[in-house]
């Protein structure tokens, strides 16, 4: 009797390890596509930052010309190529539509 109980207990005791070790690897597969969007988040934020820096310079000539007295309007009109190509990238990176698109 023995004998057979001490084959249960080990027959249960490997389901358990194989069952453990099933767990662990899918534990890993979902840490490693975790990281996988981690690093594309990170990059998504890097571009952000970018982009932003292109609207602060743009922000920054807006106001240069108005301080020139240039009416908004126009200053639109000048800086508006590039303010739209930065809004334009802006919107590609969120997933938001792109003209031409």
């Amino acid at each position: 009797m023995a004998v057979e109980e001490s084959s249960k207990t080990l027959g249960r005791l490997e389901a358990s390890v194989e069952e453990l070790t099933r767990q662990c690897r899918a534990l890993f597969a979902k840490n490693d596509e975790s990281t996988a969007q981690l690093h594309t988040v990170a990059a998504t934020v890097e571009q952000l930052a970018e982009v932003t820096r292109d609207l602060r310079m743009e922000v920054a000539e807006l106001r240069r010309a108005r301080d020139r007295g240039v009416g908004f309007m126009t200053a639109l009109t000048l800086a508006g190529g590039s303010v739209g190509a930065v809004a334009a990238k802006l919107l590609a990176m969120v997933g938001g539509p792109t003209p031409g698109h």
